[in-house]
């Protein structure tokens, strides 16, 4: 008896001590001299058995960077299923005569974000409409090719977005006509520390665009510069600086206007197949000045886009803003005419409000998380997460979130803890913001939700990576 009882004892123990290690791993991490002054969010729960493991500050508004794309992009998957394809037109209006077309060619958009992209091996799209115009026996245009950007409205950026932003890759601005990602690659060569870097070529290459350059050489090895400038404005102005003495340096940038983009390469290939054309290129982003005859408009060509699970699967793997932020107007498509980003973010409450979640737990300004204004309590990021497990899209959305150690933005994380290979989430990153959302898939085989939050820490975010890691990995019991 005095055995039995002696082992109830050690058992009972050994699970007391056992639930206070996760307890004990984050206070150890807030002692930390660098998150005194930090905003810190966590929650981690074993959903399997429903039990909680540890939470911490978990009604506080934080910033939740790209965490977001994991709501804008769920929620565009139980919209609209993984099969759901973007689509885009091309049209003439008018008629053809003695192979004249008396009319435009309308190149029109309708918030595929893959158009032309290199990630989906689509290179060939606009050869694919060349070769359709060409193949209707048209060898004059009387009017212009039109890139019909008007289903998101003329406003097509965030209205939350810094103006730092906004001429860079990741700031690229959501058009219902997009071509390569919406981005393109400037070339610099770089000489001593201290002197001015030139520009060399710029792929593709974008008519009319003006750089103006204010970026220097530096003995570092990263890029450190800023492409700033408006969408649909072709002046750019380029600060910072860029490693010394290369022959070759990539920066890439937003393309300020898409829609105008694919209509001068579609121009100009048709010239080059002797086809001539009257007009000039024109883009269109205003709704009111897309207001084609309908009796006359004709279709020549109907592009798809690939199936949205795998749009979704890009989106959080590599972490593409402008991916999220198509997909979030997209939701306003399917009932709007246009879809603006304001429209957007009332889709996503809807969305939340649907699932059964308390809205108020979440701020939100644009798809992505590129704006600092958005915020996201850990109990709110938590619920939905707990939602999405319980949904019938749970095994698919899993599929759809880069693997720590392995792919993604978390091919480098936690590689040789528990995590690696098992943890399947999302990071999202700014300045001062480091943070860490998902699904821990346990070797006994229970899933373990876990959010880590950490906002205005000082620190560098190699060290916050690390502390993060440890941290996880000792509140998952290791």
């Amino acid at each position: 008896m005095k055995k039995i009882a002696f082992g109830i004892i050690v058992c009972l123990l050994s699970i007391s001590i056992f639930a206070q290690n996760p307890q004990k791993a984050l206070q150890d991490f807030l002692a930390k001299p660098q998150y005194r002054s930090a905003n810190i969010g966590v929650y981690v729960k074993d959903l399997t058995n429903d039990s909680l493991i540890v939470a911490y500050n978990t009604n506080t508004y934080l910033t939740p960077a790209s965490l977001q794309k994991l709501i804008t992009t769920f929620c565009a998957l139980s919209t609209f299923g993984p099969d759901y394809k973007f689509i885009t037109d091309l049209y003439y209006d008018g008629n053809i005569k003695d192979s004249t077309l008396y009319g435009n060619i309308i190149i029109q958009g309708h918030g595929d974000p893959t158009l032309g992209s290199v990630l989906f091996d689509d290179t060939l799209v606009i050869e694919n409409m060349v070769n359709t115009i060409k193949g209707t026996g048209i060898k004059h245009i009387t009017g212009s090719i039109i890139g019909d950007a008007s289903a998101f409205g003329p406003d097509p950026v965030p209205h939350k977005w810094t103006w730092e932003d906004l001429g860079n890759y990741y700031g690229a601005a959501p058009t219902a006509l997009c071509i390569y990602d919406n981005t393109y690659t400037i070339i610099f060569q770089t000489g001593r520390p201290g002197s001015l870097a030139r520009v060399i070529d710029t792929v593709p290459f974008l008519p009319g665009l003006k750089l103006h350059l204010y970026v220097r050489a530096a003995s570092i090895r990263s890029d450190q510069s800023y492409i700033i400038g408006a969408p649909l404005q072709l002046e750019r102005n380029i600060v910072g600086r860029l490693p010394a003495y290369r022959r070759y340096f990539s920066v890439r940038g937003a393309i300020p206007d898409p829609a105008l983009l694919i209509a001068q390469q579609v121009y100009e290939r048709l010239r080059a197949e002797n086809i001539m054309v009257s007009g000039e290129p024109k883009s269109i982003y205003d709704p009111d000045s897309a207001r084609f005859d309908s009796e006359k408009m004709v279709i020549l060509m109907r592009h798809y886009s690939p199936s949205l699970i795998d749009v979704i699967t890009e989106t959080n793997e590599k972490s593409i803003n402008l991916y999220a932020e198509e997909l979030l107007k997209h939701l306003v498509l399917r009932y709007k005419d246009t879809a603006s980003t304001r429209a957007g973010v009332e889709a996503l409450y809807h969305c939340l409000w649907q699932m059964g979640l308390d809205t108020l737990d979440f701020d939100l300004y644009d798809g992505s998380g590129l704006s600092h204004y958005n915020g996201i309590t850990v109990r709110g990021l938590s619920d939905f997460l707990e939602k999405i497990y319980h949904s019938g899209y749970f095994k698919m959305f899993l599929t759809a979130l880069p693997v720590a150690g392995v792919n993604g933005t978390l091919k480098y994380f936690a590689r040789g803890t528990v995590l690696e290979n098992r943890f399947h989430g999302k990071s999202g990153s700014m300045h001062g913001v480091r943070n860490y959302a998902g699904y821990y898939l346990a070797p006994s085989g229970h899933v373990i939700l876990v959010v880590f939050v950490t906002n205005d820490f000082r620190c560098s975010q190699r060290q916050v990576i690390y502390d993060v890691e440890q941290t996880i990995n000792h509140i998952l019991g290791d």
